[in-house]
């Protein structure tokens, strides 16, 4: 439960941001690219789950697959996850932002 209401936030938080910049397309393109790898790729799952893992590596990990893919906008925003131990909501988020 505390999971979907902290992926909803978060994804209204961004939704409103993409709005706002007039980014909205790019940014629901990158959150659909974001379930994807979420859903299809069990080691990345793993790796935004685990508490071991510093959140600089997780980034590190993420701009590897994201970067040149996605807006600006999106990386920020993944980066603020990981700074604030949030990543494991990533594909909830992706979820929340899309049904929006």
């Amino acid at each position: 439960m505390l999971d979907s209401i902290i992926a909803e936030r978060y994804a209204k938080s961004l939704f409103e941001l993409a709005l706002e910049t007039g980014k909205l397309e790019q940014v629901r393109n990158d959150m659909d690219l974001m379930l994807d790898v979420c859903l299809n790729n069990r080691d990345f799952r793993q790796m935004l789950l685990s508490p071991v893992i510093r959140p600089d590596k997780k980034i590190a990990v993420m701009d590897a697959i994201f970067i040149g893919k996605i807006e600006e906008l999106t990386k920020k925003f993944y980066q603020l996850l990981s700074h604030k131990r949030r990543e494991k909501y990533l594909e909830g988020i992706a979820r929340q932002f899309i049904a929006k």
